[in-house]
């Protein structure tokens, strides 16, 4: 067995060490975070001009998280290379020009927005430990950590009170603990750790209480960043367990865990950020608890007057409250665990995760046990439970990050779904429940991430002649409105480039282009094309007065003057916004100056109308014959079908429709349906033939109707075997005006309770109306009420008399003819 454990440790350890090496090598090109694939910027080449004495670096970038300030200028700086473009547009070339001699010395204003980094670094810093150690959920490990060098301690705790848990009668107590702390060593590599203890009383056990004190769990996890989104990495874990009923660790209770860690944080997608974290981890644990007992159950064995043989004696065997106690189980495990978690952040001070976790435990008959099966004993084995003796558990829960940064508090419930009432020999029982409760602090020596102010003071080079470039910052409009154009696509005449598609809310900003005339063409499926037109001028942007403060005023890029909106069909130029773009620290001003052109664009919306297709069959197959359609709705219109019942209805308003079809030998049948604007629906209709005997004819003040209306048994719901009756009856009521308002009456027999009976006659009632409304009655013509039990027919003595009294009748309330 030592054999076998060192080889496992070997084999682990070589894993990890492959893993750290691989992604160390991804990662060189990554910041001091391990979690996020920040693309690094390019810089530009120094033109062999005449340059200050002592110039700043320019091949390499701060790879720190402290922010820094952004520079104004007194003169235009040119395009930096790292200025957003579209993905299919390369940047221009860095080409040599003169640079006049003199150097300006600037002072940076603070910055008062968190940078990127500084929003990835406060997401990092809110990792925090998993139960046991190492960053994560609540039990699920997160293929990350935080930044490099920060140190996490943790203190959770779990409880169970509990009756009727092990056994009947009983009640168990248990409080778990665990001091958990995380370090990142590396860009790749975290090291974890715990300590845990655990108390149980068990009113019916003996003793009643049982400690294990001083379980200590050790690991080293591995990560890389396959995508900014997508993290993959691996853990090695040894926990040396504490003897029972002494102190200091049992080398031969020692378990080993190897894992797959795989995480999911969709927060750094590159199209948008969405608060969603998934995890999933696969491990496969060596657990050897059961050696602690091993003296334990020799001696009870010793001690047994005239012991079966060891296969099939149960009674020195531990019993189910201590492998309860003591976390006993004589096999390994396959774990499989996935967690979600949405950290939605309120404020950057403040941040709330709930959290989702599954963790199904598959047990692995690694030593070959073998379990002694008796039927009159509460513990089973699990050749003959299988998978619900399986440990599974469901955790619900949050962490919440309040002001005090580093600071986190946990809070959850963990609900066992399997193994919580079928016990085996082999396995320690699950918790049927466990409030989880903890406290986390992430100390950062470094200060990843703290929102800083810095005073920067550099020498600039300033170019002596630059070029002019431009984007187009565009919002396509309908016209006459400031309705924005959702997914409007842009493409450029004349300029060899792709389209692009406008967002959301019909903005859009173009390829960078040489001065000129830019003439766009504008489509959408809902609106006619349409073309817009702006102007990048060729003169350089004139800098801001500074006089009073001896720095230039930034102003909003984004800002354009009001004079430079231009209609769809213009071609006017638009202003610039006389703005450029800082460039960041160390980096020598590139060529190029950068201008900005603010342009409206209208399009003329399309009408919306929609169209739908009308097909009539028979109940008894298609139809013959030509019939006649009455629609009414947005319009009024008649419409005869061809020979095999199809029609079309073509350009009417959208909205809310009935098509009402009449023809000799069938029941007048009525549809509604909707227009959506541009849609083009399919309606089907059916005619139902008239029976030969009619079924439903005007007596008096009644609809009488020769048979029930037939529902399921204590139901509201009607069997189709009504529906021939029904549709009868939604062709009288149809067909005769005059019947301005029908009650419909529910009634039941004796059976059951008087409140019971009165809605159930209620609901018969209201479903009939329904049906009938649904088939083209008119709503203001029908009214529903049940009567219950109150109003039979016949004394409720046999079941042919309770048959009669559970009926639905028609009753007419109002008429032109006359009022009953």
């Amino acid at each position: 067995m030592r054999n076998f454990r060192a080889r496992i440790a070997l084999l682990a350890a070589s894993v990890v060490v492959a893993a750290v090496f691989a992604s160390t090598q991804a990662g060189r090109a990554q910041d001091d975070f391990g979690d996020f694939d920040a693309p690094p910027a390019t810089p530009r080449v120094n033109p062999p001009a005449t340059t200050p004495a002592n110039p700043p670096a320019t091949t390499e970038f701060d790879d720190s998280f402290t922010p820094s300030a952004s520079p104004t200028f007194t003169t235009p700086p040119a395009e930096s290379a790292t200025l957003e473009a579209p993905a299919n547009e390369a940047l221009p070339e860095a080409t040599p020009t003169p640079r006049a001699a003199p150097a300006a010395t600037e002072r940076a204003a603070p910055r008062p927005q968190a940078s990127s980094d500084e929003v990835l670094a406060r997401r990092a810093l809110r990792m925090q430990n998993s139960i046991y150690g190492g960053v994560g959920g609540i039990h699920v490990l997160d293929a990350g950590s935080g930044p490099v060098g920060t140190f996490r301690l943790s203190l959770m705790t779990d409880f169970m009170f509990l009756g009727d848990f092990l056994e009947s009668g009983d009640y168990v107590k248990q409080v778990a603990g665990a001091l958990a702390f995380s370090w990142t060593a590396h860009r790749n590599i975290e090291v974890f750790g715990s300590y845990q203890s655990q108390a149980t009383w068990n009113s019916l056990g003996n003793p009643e209480l049982i400690q294990a004190l001083g379980d200590v769990q050790l690991g080293i996890k591995g990560f890389a960043s396959l995508r900014p989104w997508l993290r993959l990495g691996g853990d090695f874990s040894i926990r040396f367990a504490n003897p029972v009923g002494n102190v200091g660790v049992a080398g031969r209770g020692t378990s080993v865990g190897l894992r797959g860690n795989l995480t999911f944080d969709l927060r750094q997608l590159p199209s948008r950020s969405i608060p969603f974290v998934a995890r999933v981890n696969a491990q496969y644990y060596f657990d050897d608890s059961a050696n602690l007992v091993r003296d334990v159950e020799n001696a009870r064995y010793a001690g047994l007057e005239s012991p079966a043989p060891r296969s099939v004696e149960p009674r020195s065997l531990v019993t189910e409250a201590e492998r309860f106690a003591l976390g006993i189980n004589r096999t390994d495990f396959m774990n499989l665990r996935f967690g979600f978690e949405a950290p939605i952040e309120i404020s950057p001070r403040f941040q709330l995760d709930p959290i989702l976790e599954w963790n199904w435990a598959i047990p692995v008959n690694r030593t070959g046990f073998v379990c002694p099966y008796f039927a009159a004993d509460s513990d089973g084995c699990l050749d003959r439970s299988g998978p619900k003796a399986f440990p599974m558990q469901m955790t619900f829960g949050a962490r919440v990050h309040p002001i005090v940064r580093g600071l986190s508090l946990t809070a959850g419930v963990d609900v066992g779904l399997t193994g919580a009432r079928h016990f085996t020999r082999e396995l320690a029982p699950t918790m049927p429940y466990a409030i989880v409760f903890g406290a986390s602090y992430a100390y950062d020596p470094a200060g990843h991430g703290a929102p800083t102010e810095r005073i920067v003071e550099r020498v600039v080079e300033v170019p002596a002649d630059v070029a002019v470039r431009g984007h187009i910052l565009g919002t396509v409009v309908e016209a006459g409105t400031d309705t924005p154009v959702d997914g409007a696509v842009i493409a450029f005449e004349g300029r060899g480039v792709n389209a692009i598609v406008a967002s959301t809310t019909g903005t859009f900003r173009s390829y960078a282009f040489e001065p000129g005339d830019v003439v766009m063409a504008i489509t959408h499926p809902d609106y006619e094309a349409g073309r817009c037109a702006a102007t990048i001028p060729s003169e350089r942007p004139v800098p801001a007065d500074t006089s009073s403060t001896g720095l230039p005023t930034p102003t909003d890029p984004a800002a354009a003057p009001a004079d430079s909106a231009l209609p769809a069909t213009g071609s006017a130029s638009a202003a610039t916004d006389g703005t450029t773009t800082p460039a960041p620290d160390n980096v020598v001003e590139p060529e190029d100056v950068e201008v900005e052109v603010a342009v409206l664009c209208q399009l003329e919306a399309r009408p919306r109308v929609g169209s739908a297709n009308l097909v009539v069959n028979t109940d008894t197959g298609a139809l013959t014959h030509p019939v006649t359609i009455a629609i009414e709705g947005g319009v009024t219109r008649t419409l005869t079908t061809d020979s095999s019942g199809h029609v079309r209805l073509v350009d009417v308003p959208p909205g809310h429709y009935t098509a009402r079809v009449e023809s000799e030998g069938f029941f007048v049948n009525a549809h509604e349906f909707d227009v959506a604007p541009r849609g083009d629906d399919q309606v089907a209709l059916t005619l139902v033939a008239r029976p030969r005997r009619s079924l439903v004819r005007i007596t008096g003040h009644r609809l009488q109707i020769s048979r029930q209306v037939n529902f399921v048994t204590d139901s509201d719901q009607i069997l189709p075997t009504s529906d021939p009756l029904l549709f009868e009856v939604a062709d009288m009521i149809t067909r005769h005006p005059e019947l301005a308002l029908i009650e419909i009456e529910g009634h039941t027999d004796d059976r059951g309770g008087a409140e019971h009976n009165l809605d159930l006659s209620s609901r018969r009632a209201a479903a009939v109306r329904t049906w009938l409304i649904a088939h083209g009655v008119s709503a203001a013509r029908l009214t529903a009420r049940g009567y219950g039990l109150t109003r039979p027919l016949v004394p409720n003595i046999t079941p042919a008399n309770r048959a009669r009294n559970r009926r639905v009748q028609f009753t007419i309330r109002e008429s032109a003819d006359a009022t009953p």
